[in-house]
């Protein structure tokens, strides 16, 4: 561990992400989830083993929650939802009514379990993007 000035700090996995983004704990798991935008796929990472692994994906992932069903995540890719259930089948939930040229960004989850999402303009040129939200 290297000290940085605000406590030590050390590199947990290396996993060749190219655009590594929104990590979040899986508890059902014991893992940790986020994404790799531009390499297409989701990294899960166990903090016991020090292990983790990839599963490849449809499109460009930006974001990763759990569902209320064990096993199953949701992600956003480009613009659609999509489900990976326990068994790794990947499965598109619906497409997203954005502007074309847009991409998903961030999300969150409220208290009541609603799926907040932000779209972007994919290059990033024209403020063409908005918040959504999936009760779903």
């Amino acid at each position: 561990m290297q000290d940085s000035g605000c406590g030590e700090i050390d590199i947990a996995w290396r996993a060749g992400t190219l655009l590594g983004e929104g990590p979040v704990w899986l508890q059902d798991r014991g893992q940790l989830a986020f994404v790799d935008i531009k390499g297409g796929r989701i990294c899960l990472f166990d903090p016991v083993t020090g292990e983790g692994r990839d599963i490849d994906c449809v499109g460009q992932p930006s974001f990763i929650y759990p569902t209320n069903r064990p096993g199953e995540l949701i992600y956003g890719s480009n613009r659609s939802l999509r489900r990976i259930a326990g068994g790794g089948e990947d499965t598109l939930l619906c497409e997203i009514p954005a502007p074309d040229g847009t991409r998903t960004n961030d999300a969150a989850v409220d208290p009541t379990g609603r799926l907040f999402l932000s779209m972007s303009h994919d290059a990033e040129t024209d403020p063409i993007g908005g918040l959504y939200v999936f009760d779903g």
